[in-house]
């Protein structure tokens, strides 16, 4: 006995079916970038593992997966790399902080001496600048992981069967 087919639209707007294994196939595919959004979502609480976790399974999911899905893949992929330069800006920013902090106390303590009681830091406008925009970076890294993951979430589970 073939297997049953059921009607839905394909990418172009024409009516095709998909055979119980195509079906369960695309639920599975669909699931999976599910929940790879809601890895993506979660990894702003777990250090960025779960993204690791979520892009890991977009790369390996992605070639197999019907254009629709293959799209949220991709999107995944996108977010998670985003994220990561981000990340990488907000630490480069956090670092030169620390240095412009160290920097400026060293340097202010040596020109009064190097008594215990003379290691004040100065803070200065690179100091505030730089540890600034380090926070200001993370705070834009943590809300487009939440934000990039909960649309493209959205949009997987609000979208129907494709052929």
């Amino acid at each position: 006995m073939p297997p049953a087919a059921h009607p839905v639209n394909d990418a172009h707007g024409r009516n095709a079916t998909l055979t119980d294994t195509a079906l369960h196939r695309w639920y599975a595919d669909r699931t999976l970038a599910l929940v790879g959004y809601g890895l993506l979502f979660s990894s702003i609480f777990f250090a960025g593992l779960t993204g690791l976790v979520a892009v890991i399974l977009a790369y390996a999911l992605r070639d197999n997966a019907k254009l629709e899905t293959r799209r949220h893949f991709d999107g995944q992929i996108r977010i998670f790399w985003v994220a990561v330069i981000l990340s990488l800006l907000a630490t480069a920013l956090g670092v030169g902080g620390v240095v412009a902090l160290v920097g400026g106390g060293v340097s202010w303590s040596l020109d009064r001496g190097l008594m215990p009681d003379h290691l004040d830091v100065a803070p200065g406008f690179w100091l505030f600048a730089l540890l600034g925009g380090s926070v200001v970076t993370w705070v834009i890294t943590a809300l487009w992981l939440l934000c990039a993951s909960a649309i493209g979430f959205i949009r997987l589970a609000t979208t129907g069967t494709e052929a």
